[in-house]
C-alpha cells in the first residue's frame, strides 16, 4: 500500500494569512465605526422629525397650540437640561375644550395631554437649540393652532433652530455630508434637515457649527 501524504498549510503561508487578517480588520473597524455614528446620527434626527411633524399635526386636528420640551421623565417638561436629556410633546392649553380661551403656558398641567415621549439621547449626540436671533436659551418649541411655529409664549422665545453633533464635529463624512445636522422650523411650521457641511458649518446657522 503507497503511503497518504497530507499536506498543511507551512509557517510563511500561516504567517501572510494572519498578516492579511490584520490589514483586514484594520480597514474594517473605523468603516464600522463610521457606519454606526452615522446611523445613531441619523436616528436621532429622524426621532426629532418624527416628533416636530407630530406636534404640527396634533395642533392643526386639536385646533390648540402643542408644545415639545425637554423631559427627563417623559410627563412633565424638566426645568433643567436641554432636549438631550429627552423630550415630550403635549397640547399646551390651559382650559378644557370648551371652557374658556385657550392659552399656551409651556407647562404640563390641567388638560394637557402628552402625545409623544422621545427618550434620553445616546451621550455621543450634544444637542443645541436657539432662537431666530441666535439665542441659545430657548427650550421650547410649539406649534400654534393653523400649524405654524410659535414665537413666544408669554415673554419666553422659542426653538426655531436645532443642532445635533457628535465627537466627529465638523468633519466631512465624504461628498460634503456633515458628520453632524442642523434642523431648521420654519414660521410655517415645516422642519428642514441640513446636512451638507457648508450649511451646518455656514454662517445661515444661527448656531456655531459642530
Amino acid at each position: 500500500m503507497g503511503k497518504k501524504i497530507s499536506a498543511g498549510f507551512s509557517l510563511i503561508e500561516m504567517i501572510v494569512t494572519v498578516f492579511i487578517i490584520g490589514i483586514v480588520m484594520t480597514m474594517g473597524v473605523p468603516t464600522i465605526g463610521t457606519f454606526m455614528e452615522n446611523s445613531r446620527m441619523a436616528a436621532t434626527t429622524n426621532a426629532l422629525i418624527t416628533s416636530l411633524h407630530a406636534a404640527r399635526a396634533e395642533a392643526i386636528k386639536r385646533n390648540r397650540t402643542t408644545t415639545i420640551c425637554p423631559s427627563a421623565d417623559g410627563a412633565v417638561c424638566s426645568v433643567a437640561g436641554d432636549f438631550s436629556i429627552g423630550w415630550i410633546g403635549f397640547v399646551d392649553c390651559t382650559a378644557a375644550a370648551g371652557a374658556g380661551p385657550c392659552i399656551p403656558d409651556g407647562t404640563v398641567d390641567g388638560a394637557d395631554t402628552v402625545f409623544t415621549v422621545n427618550p434620553e439621547l445616546p451621550d455621543s449626540i450634544d444637542f443645541l437649540s436657539s432662537d431666530a436671533a441666535g439665542n441659545q436659551v430657548p427650550r421650547l418649541v410649539s406649534f400654534n393652532a393653523n400649524g405654524s411655529v410659535a414665537t413666544t409664549i408669554g415673554l419666553q422665545a422659542l426653538v426655531s433652530d436645532m443642532q445635533l453633533c457628535d465627537r466627529r464635529g465638523n468633519l466631512d463624512t465624504g461628498n460634503g455630508i456633515a458628520a453632524g445636522r442642523w434642523v431648521n422650523i420654519a414660521i410655517t411650521g415645516r422642519p428642514r434637515i441640513y446636512r451638507d457641511q457648508n450649511s451646518v458649518q455656514g454662517a445661515n446657522n444661527p448656531m456655531p457649527g459642530c
